[in-house]
């Protein structure tokens, strides 16, 4: 997911969060994080 953020008050990591938990394979991309949730 382009644009993945790991600031949980970011719209972006709402739609992360629910892709990844809800079973979806979601790579998060952004440049400005190593690790985001985790993954």
């Amino acid at each position: 997911m382009v644009g993945a953020s790991a600031n949980p008050l970011r719209p972006s990591y709402f739609v992360f969060r629910y892709l990844n938990t809800h079973g979806f394979d979601v790579r998060p991309v952004n440049p400005a994080y190593a690790d985001i949730d985790g993954i």
